[in-house]
């Protein structure tokens, strides 16, 4: 067991948590989408973003791997941007992101804040 059950937030909105205070979330929508992703951000103060990109589809078609590791990319890049102008743009935002190419995470960059202007994001290789 791993211990979440379900949840109904301070919001409104359903998900999961534990008895810790750890709350699991899910939104659907295109995190790539900067309409999408923004008041998610702006809203709830996360401490965890993962991003995936190998669920990603063009036209119905499976991504290529550089394509998929593009579109990780690219949202982490937007996150990043969103996080800055949102209201706790201070707190550190832990990022964890998967990558097909090794090099894709010699490239990636994380929420910056003041104390954590070098921490890179983790990345999961799915190769």
């Amino acid at each position: 067991e791993c211990g979440f059950s379900a949840a109904t937030f301070s919001d409104g909105k359903a998900g999961w948590a534990t008895a810790q205070g750890v709350e699991l979330r899910h939104v659907p929508g295109d995190a790539a989408d900067q309409e999408d992703l923004e008041p998610l951000v702006h809203a709830i103060s996360f401490d965890v973003a993962i991003v995936l990109g190998s669920q990603a589809r063009a036209a119905g078609d499976a991504l290529s791997p550089a394509n998929m590791d593009t579109r990780v990319l690219d949202i982490l890049l937007l996150l990043r941007h969103v996080h800055a102008t949102s209201p706790n743009p201070n707190k550190y935002l832990h990022v964890i992101g998967e990558n097909n190419v090794d090099e894709t995470a010699m490239l990636a960059l994380a929420p910056r804040t003041k104390d954590s202007l070098n921490k890179p994001p983790d990345f999961i290789n799915t190769q």
